[in-house]
């Protein structure tokens, strides 16, 4: 059913190629409206938010040291016969920041299908890639970054990371087994490739509203989300024509976005966003080209026709 608060919204939206959107505030559902029938999807880079998550869970137990830890020191073995000097300052900060230094986006989704039939080991194809910069100098966007994070989790592990994370936050969310893309040697991708429907989305989304906690438990270390959610790094270009959501700022693997909110957020519009001033979440699965509309429709045509705390109550 279509709330009369929403409707503005819905009608904006109509030409986005939006399919779902779970609206939710102070931890209950307040609205939603789905275009096409609930499905689970492919979340493409809301699976890096993920990855962050677990990145988080993995400190916490002793499994990764900390986001100062060298890459190298994870992948001895898989070293290029003459690194660069830069490959040796990388840390786990510079993946989860997208500051590499090297010289070109890898692994993304129009270069791995033919990557799969030439490379099997793809964090030897990595490490081996040009280092243009100093680690942390500057903002490139990479699935290489995540995916190496999701590498290093599994390998400490000895899991792939869906079983490590299903009694960490998938059971206890109520998320069934999702499935994941896999890499070449069948470990879980990590930077793409999550699927899971709109709602599941949202309850993703309001385990970090409410700083890791869910249901008595801490799930995610409330550190780490104030980190992973706060501007790590700066993505604005200076270009007139950049969008303006993608020039807010970066954190652990999610974007900082203009409602002083942040985001995690896949190709084609997948959308799970934090407002924690009003104390909501925003989730949202699409299938368009146009996601910077996307945002903008949220910020002109949603927040401003949010209902009262009194009118809330009585549609809950």
């Amino acid at each position: 059913m279509l709330l009369p608060w929403m409707e503005e919204f819905v009608s904006a939206a109509a030409p986005l190629n939006i399919e779902g959107i779970v609206v939710v505030r102070h931890g209950e559902e307040i609205g939603r409206f789905h275009w096409m029938t609930e499905k689970r999807r492919n979340q493409y880079s809301v699976s890096k938010s993920v990855v962050s998550c677990a990145v988080g869970m993995a400190i916490r137990e002793g499994l990764i040291g900390g986001p100062d830890d060298l890459v190298v020191d994870y992948f001895p073995d898989k070293l290029p016969e003459n690194p660069s000097p830069w490959l040796h300052e990388l840390t786990l900060h510079h993946l989860l920041t997208m500051s590499m230094g090297q010289d070109s986006a890898y692994l993304m989704s129009d270069t791995r299908p033919a990557l799969r039939e030439q490379e099997q080991d793809w964090v030897r194809y990595i490490l081996s890639r040009p280092f243009v910069c100093q680690p942390g100098s500057r903002f490139q966007y990479t699935n290489a970054a995540p995916y190496l994070l999701a590498k290093i989790i599994q390998k400490q592990s000895g899991q792939n990371l869906v079983d490590y994370l299903m009694p960490r936050l998938f059971t206890p969310l109520g998320i069934p087994v999702p499935q994941w893309e896999t890499d070449p040697e069948g470990d879980t991708f990590g930077s793409s490739g999550l699927m899971i429907s709109v709602s599941e989305l949202a309850l993703l989304g309001q385990l970090y509203l409410q700083k890791g906690e869910w249901d008595g438990r801490q799930l995610v270390p409330d550190r780490w989300v104030e980190e992973s959610s706060r501007c790590q790094i700066a993505t604005a270009t200076g270009e007139e024509d950049q969008p303006a959501d993608s020039a807010q700022g970066y954190g652990y693997l999610f974007w900082r976005c203009q409602p002083d909110a942040y985001r995690a957020d896949g190709m084609y519009g997948q959308f799970a966003i934090i407002i924690e001033e009003l104390d909501l979440v925003i989730a949202i699965n699409s299938q368009s080209t146009r996601a910077q509309d996307i945002l903008t429709c949220c910020w002109e045509h949603l927040l401003p026709c949010l209902p009262s705390e009194e009118e809330t109550a009585e549609e809950v």
